[in-house]
């Protein structure tokens, strides 16, 4: 463990996203310049014409492997030595889904994917991903020029150079606008609908498969579990919450992996999908509202879990230290087997804001208070497995007026207006061009979403807003995370 724990401090050098980038380019030599790569893509196109041809099935499937395994192994070099700087269990669960997403998105061209990869953090971390900022050990650098050694140097020297800032803002537009587009030509073409019935048995694809990895985890051994919904977090938000409870020394191992939110990524949709473990055309009768968010994750528990709705415990609207007194006594009296709750200071705080960045300094001042450690802390002493997730992320965006038919899926999913007939839809999309109709497998097929394009949002012209409801990876991939005690408990 000691040595391993040198080499990931050693590791940290590195430049990851140099290597990665390079990957890239030898991977488009290869199959865009090479006998090897052309035989490679017949053979992915059609394996009775590569037969026909000549080409041994049997030496291109090997010699794919060979090249896929060393690629997906640097990945994992990647997050235990670059990324976390330790060794993390099951550091890289879920890669494989996220991996393919990834791929599809960048139309499974080397550029494209390492476009598309680069989505995650605030502006230093999206940079140091993208390739925009660099990140040597402890120096971040942007167009070799050293901005400072750790993060929050990096963070007052941008302030200090607000052109440098700019810069480095509009290289990562550039590369969230590709990402986008990619993103909504990748479910326009039916691959998110590929999700929806994939097993759950490693790890959930999507929210609505939560419940039953929940429920196999109990069968193998995990006697009680909670599931903590923070409402509206995106994954950069997570970050920041686990990179607090670092920095304090908390005594806490995190198993990190992602799930795809649903479509529209509003609350009524998507986090009763979460609970329920259903699609949303399953409770059609609700899906405008969270009314019997309660009772579906009950009966899920009752007819699939054969736990008793007595020992199945619901709580929503946690978002302040005082509430925990009587959340900690509830639990204590009741001794549940399955616990959700939803903590909403998140999403309650975004629409407050006109920005990400002043999202992060709230949610920097609420981490503050020691709510999220306090609540770790009683769970992991009650023997609960905790589970950490969100129904949806979020986005900065820009107003472009308000559409006057329809009605907003969720009051606050401004990214999306859902009507009842295609007709009606159309005639909105006219009004407003820059607009995405899409159908989306596992809606009502009454339930017609119009979303607004790139990083807009049906609110005043010209406002700044952060929101959700939309199409981006900020919205749609959410943290699924398996918080432990690193002393064992959990």
């Amino acid at each position: 463990v000691a040595g391993a724990a040198d080499s990931a401090k050693l590791g940290t050098a590195a430049p990851f996203s140099v290597i990665a980038l390079a990957a890239c380019v030898l991977v488009w030599l290869l199959i865009w310049r090479t006998k090897l790569g052309y035989e490679i893509r017949a053979f992915g196109k059609s394996e009775t014409a590569a037969r026909y041809a000549g080409i041994s099935p049997v030496r291109i499937t090997v010699i794919a492997m060979l090249i896929s395994g060393g690629l997906a192994g640097m990945m994992a070099i990647n997050n235990v030595m670059g990324e976390a700087e330790r060794l993390l269990l099951n550091s890289v669960e879920g890669a494989g889904f996220i991996g393919i997403a990834v791929a599809l998105m960048g139309r499974n061209h080397p550029l494209g994917v390492f476009l598309a990869s680069s989505k995650r953090g605030e502006l230093i971390d999206l940079g140091v991903k993208a390739g925009v900022v660099e990140k040597s050990g402890a120096w971040y650098s942007f167009a070799d020029q050293r901005i400072g050694q750790g993060r929050e140097n990096a963070k007052e020297f941008l302030k200090a150079n607000p052109d440098i800032l700019d810069d480095i803002r509009e290289r990562i537009k550039a590369i969230q606008a590709l990402t986008d587009e990619r993103l909504q030509a990748w479910i326009a073409a039916g691959h998110y609908a590929d999700l929806i019935l994939q097993p759950a048995i490693k790890g959930p694809v999507m929210v609505h498969h939560i419940p039953r990895f929940l429920r196999q985890r109990r069968s193998a051994g995990e006697a009680k579990v909670a599931l903590l919904v923070f409402d509206g977090l995106a994954f950069d938000q997570w970050v920041r919450i686990r990179e607090h409870l670092i920095a304090n020394q908390q005594p806490l191992a995190f198993d990190e992996s992602t799930a795809f939110a649903w479509l529209p990524t509003v609350t009524s949709v998507s986090r009763q999908a979460l609970f329920s473990g259903l699609r949303p055309r399953e409770f059609d009768d609700s899906i405008d509202h969270t009314n019997k968010e309660e009772a579906l994750w009950k009966a899920f528990w009752q007819n699939e879990g054969g736990i008793a709705s007595s020992e199945v415990m619901y709580q929503r609207a946690l978002h302040q230290i005082e509430q925990l007194d009587a959340l900690e006594a509830d639990i204590a009296s009741r001794k549940p087997k399955v616990l959700g709750l939803v903590i909403d200071e998140v999403d309650e705080r975004l629409h407050k804001e006109r920005s990400k960045e002043d999202v992060a300094l709230w949610i920097g001042r609420w981490l503050g208070s020691g709510f999220v450690e306090r609540l770790f802390y009683f769970l992991l002493s009650e023997g609960f497995s905790i589970y950490v997730t969100a129904d949806h992320g979020n986005v900065d965006a820009v107003g472009v007026g308000r559409p006057n038919q329809g009605v907003i899926a969720e009051t606050r999913g401004e990214r999306v207006r859902v009507y009842r007939s295609d007709p009606l839809r159309a005639e909105s999309a006219m009004a407003y061009p820059g607009t995405v109709a899409l159908d989306i497998a596992g809606l009502p097929a009454n339930f017609k979403p119009l979303f607004a394009g790139g990083r807009t949002a049906f609110v005043p012209n010209g406002d700044q807003v952060v929101v959700h409801g939309g199409v981006s990876v900020e919205e749609l991939v959410v943290p699924f995370v398996r918080v432990s005690d690193v002393n064992g408990a959990g």
